[in-house]
């Protein structure tokens, strides 16, 4: 079914009073692209729309924001995570590191997180700051520079760690950074060391941005539509959902295959779409600013790479040897181009960490598929419930 003609469609279980409010040059546009449905459509749209916000509950506005939260975790659950008070005698890196780890997730200030998801792969609105959630990277953080938590970050420490000890030769790539944490981690590892600018960090994303802030039409109707169309149960229409947003939200390539995960934290996000604001901190410039805030925006050691990934890694002719390869790309399609031009540049002894495995099956398959191909047969070794890394050997 077409969506721009279920968005109109929509509009009409919107209440009158909605459109009351609306500034009548703003309706305009939708009334026109009403008058182009055939009665059929409309008909059958709005009755769809009526059932499904009858089984919602009925669609509300945006809900007002996280309030301010108390920290109130018990300091115990700071030494049972992993987080408690490091010796006495710990050298001045160990320390500067674990303080970077505790800003970068924010355990500090304990923001509330958007949701939670976890090895279920279903996605569910968060109320309150879980320290276990944080550090196994099993929420989805609203000031944090990094979803990934801290067990991921103590892993790429010792990654690290092993390949300066082992003097494994070659720079450091992420791709798919999101606000960037994780890489300002690794620099921040590399600085550690005395090797930030003898080995580089390749940041590589589309850094798309947060779209513009919604205007009167979008709080007044389309938040409401989107709910409503959230709830509609087929099958068929989730996976148009889906492909929608993705091209709306333009962070991602085209996917040729799409499993129910992807398309249930889609759904999720329409249903709830007034409990969350833009995604702040993801374009370039933003990204930018973080590492700078660490003092770590080195432009000789960090390199940006914007766009996506089969089109600006093979462009950069001076990323020839790779030590570490950090995937982030959440799809089959990113992980893909990902390995497909890496691997090869990865140095014997360095390391493949994989953010998503056990996120979203469709990770799982490239990684799958990309090991069984170059016959890898060096273990998966977990990191936490959904990462997992490999050594290369060979």
């Amino acid at each position: 079914m077409d969506i721009a003609a279920a968005l109109l469609a929509a509009a009409l279980v919107t209440p009158p009073e909605r459109f009351a409010m609306l500034p009548f040059a703003d309706a305009v546009p939708f009334l026109g692209a009403l008058s182009m449905l055939s009665t059929e459509q409309l008909c059958w749209m709005a009755l769809s729309m009526f059932l499904a916000w009858l089984g919602g509950g009925g669609a509300s506005g945006p809900s007002p924001p996280h309030p301010w939260p108390e920290l109130t975790t018990d300091p115990a659950e700071y030494s049972d995570a992993g987080l408690g008070a490091l010796p006495a005698g710990a050298e001045n890196g160990d320390l500067y590191l674990d303080a970077m780890k505790r800003s970068l997730t924010n355990v500090i200030y304990e923001d509330v997180p958007g949701w939670t998801y976890g090895a279920d792969k279903t996605p569910r609105l968060a109320e309150a700051f879980d320290l276990r959630r944080r550090v196994a990277g099993e929420d989805a953080p609203t000031k944090a520079m990094t979803m990934v938590g801290v067990r991921r970050l103590e892993n790429l420490q010792k990654l690290v760690g092993a390949i300066v000890a082992d003097g494994v030769q070659g720079d450091i790539i992420e791709t798919g950074v999101g606000r960037g944490g994780a890489c300002i981690f690794l620099a921040a590892v590399l600085r550690s060391h005395g090797q930030l600018g003898n080995r580089r960090v390749f940041v590589a994303d589309t850094f798309v941005g947060p779209q513009p802030p919604p205007g009167r039409i979008a709080l007044l109707l389309l938040f409401p539509i989107m709910q409503l169309l959230g709830y509609i149960p087929l099958k068929s229409f989730q996976m148009s959902l889906f492909r929608l947003a993705s091209k709306v939200n333009k962070s991602f390539p085209d996917a040729e295959r799409i499993r129910d995960d992807a398309v249930r934290i889609v759904i999720f996000i329409f249903r709830n779409i007034g409990r969350f604001g833009p995604a702040y901190g993801t374009s370039l410039p933003a990204v930018k600013s973080n590492f700078a805030r660490y003092g770590l925006l080195h432009p000789d050691a960090v390199i940006f790479l914007e766009g996506f990934f089969s089109d600006t890694i093979p462009k950069r002719k001076d990323l020839k040897q790779l030590s570490l390869i950090r995937a982030d790309g959440d799809t089959y399609e990113s992980t893909m181009q990902a390995l497909l031009p890496l691997y090869d540049k990865l140095s014997v002894g360095g390391y493949v960490v994989i953010d998503d495995y056990n996120s979203f099956d469709d990770c799982k398959e490239a990684v799958t598929e990309f090991r069984a191909d170059r016959k890898i047969t060096s273990p998966l070794i977990p990191i936490d419930g959904l990462a997992v890394y490999w050594k290369k050997t060979e």
